[in-house]
């Protein structure tokens, strides 16, 4: 059961899921990195 903290994903979907999820967090790391070695 999916709750508000709590995602259920069954197994043959897990690697989608982990895309779909971490995907943009990656991007937004990666965009901030850019910025902190631009003012350098």
């Amino acid at each position: 059961m999916s709750r508000a903290n709590t995602l259920v994903v069954p197994g043959g979907k897990m690697e989608l899921a982990m895309q779909l999820i971490f995907t943009p967090y990656i991007w937004r790391m990666m965009e901030r990195r850019k910025r902190a070695i631009g003012v350098l």
